[in-house]
């Protein structure tokens, strides 16, 4: 046998010993870029985006919210998964010979290996959460602004409902298929109500 194939022969005998340390170490790694790229997102997008979805419309005003909240639980699920991966389970036991040793080895890498891939994953799912609600907020259908309800006095007429057009010469009041026109030609006192 050649010395570097004796080499490389031990290296991969060795190899076997170290594959937890090794699934530790990259989950470790995984760890602080999943925390990074959470970060990252939350500035970028969180900061710079809409902080009032009141102003959306019916669904969005109520799902960007929801949204967002479940890509938080995804990255808070992830950060713990890769938190797992990186210091395995708390209260592990010392194996004391050397078949225990092993078996809890390869449990313990195959776990820790899995954990970051569940980890990779839902960071991803929830930062693409992050993004359409985000672009939601940004661009989502804004409702309509509220017609309010007026009481008005013309002369000895009194009129209540939806203030729906006013301009110089009229006040048009009521629903858009069926409405007044009160002109301003004399003394008008609109007043805002609750109820008509």
């Amino acid at each position: 046998m050649r010395s570097d194939d004796w080499y490389w022969a031990q290296r991969a005998r060795l190899l076997q010993y170290g594959q937890l340390d090794a699934a530790r170490k990259q989950a470790e790694v995984w760890r602080n870029g999943l925390a990074g790229a959470t970060a990252l997102v939350g500035a970028v997008f969180i900061v710079k985006g809409k902080d009032d979805f009141t102003r959306l419309g019916a669904p969005f005003a109520v799902g960007v919210p929801v949204v967002l909240g479940i890509a938080l639980l995804l990255l808070v699920s992830a950060t713990a998964l890769a938190v797992y991966a990186a210091a395995g389970e708390p209260g592990d036991k010392i194996r004391m010979n050397g078949e225990s040793l092993r078996a809890w080895t390869e449990v313990e890498t195959e776990d820790a290996l899995r954990s970051i891939a569940w980890a990779r994953g839902l960071t991803g799912a929830g930062i693409l959460l992050i993004v359409a609600a985000t672009a939601t907020a940004w661009f989502g259908p804004v409702k309509p602004p509220e017609t309010p309800l007026v009481r008005i006095q013309a002369g000895a007429e009194q009129v209540c409902g939806k203030l729906l057009q006013q301009d110089g010469t009229m006040l048009r009041i009521g629903e858009p298929d069926r409405y007044r026109i009160i002109p301003l030609t004399s003394s008008v006192t609109v007043e805002k109500v609750r109820s008509c």
